[in-house]
């Protein structure tokens, strides 16, 4: 019988694969609801002792941890592990979408709004709190594309992160790094109506202060030639 996380790869393939056809929206919600059901002994996941002993001041190995399971041209599968009190500062995924385990996590996304002034970009904020029965965490290239995630839980917090198509600098898909700023000042007879979720951001260059080391996938294989021919159910 096919591990659950290679029948998971198979579904993102054959989504992130039809993305310009009529059939994504199914394959993705399909792909969503088998993501919700993903386990920590499903991967294999084993926290490293740096982050189980981390009380949060960074001053020993990174505030975060990778896992890279799969990549391929149309998506790339992998986990995050955050040490306890670390975000993942605001930044993009252009053109991408993304599914989220974040249990134990808080994620403020920023959805880009019409309105733009030179460098500075209008978003809509919102704020969503993860538990272990929330069910995963969506992005699409027009919601939630900018965002920070944060480690509420008492310790590390890790989870599973899909996205396709992946990162490729040399297809304008490259990662941005962001932060708030003041609204810019306009001098116009007609001011420009917003709201209180209303937010601007501008880039900036990496946070100095963010970084991941890695750690080796422990779990079932997972291979293109395994997930692109037929699996055992």
């Amino acid at each position: 019988m096919a591990a659950v996380i290679q029948r998971l790869s198979r579904q993102a393939l054959v989504t992130f694969m039809t993305r310009e056809t009529a059939a994504f929206s199914s394959n993705f919600e399909r792909l969503k609801t088998m993501l919700d059901s993903v386990t920590a002994e499903d991967i294999k996941l084993v926290v490293p002792n740096h982050l189980e002993q981390s009380n949060g001041t960074y001053t020993a190995g990174a505030p975060a941890t990778h896992v890279s399971i799969f990549e391929c041209p149309f998506f790339t599968l992998g986990v995050f592990i955050l040490r306890k009190g670390s975000s993942i500062p605001l930044h993009d995924h252009p053109g991408m979408f993304g599914l989220w385990t974040l249990n134990g996590t808080r994620m403020d996304g920023f959805s880009r709004q019409p309105l733009h002034k030179r460098r500075l970009i209008r978003c809509r904020k919102t704020e969503h709190s993860f538990e272990e029965s929330s069910g995963s965490c969506v992005l699409t290239p027009t919601a939630g594309n900018y965002h920070t995630i944060h480690n509420m839980s008492p310790g590390p917090s890790a989870f599973v992160d899909i996205l396709g198509p992946p990162y490729a600098q040399e297809k304008g898909r490259d990662c941005t790094y962001y932060q708030e700023c003041d609204p810019p000042s306009y001098h116009q007879a007609t001011p420009i109506q917003v709201d209180n979720d209303d937010r601007w951001i501008t880039e900036i260059p990496p946070p100095r202060d963010f970084f991941c080391d890695t750690q080796p996938y422990s779990g079932p294989p997972v291979s293109l030639q395994l997930i692109s021919g037929p699996l055992d159910s």
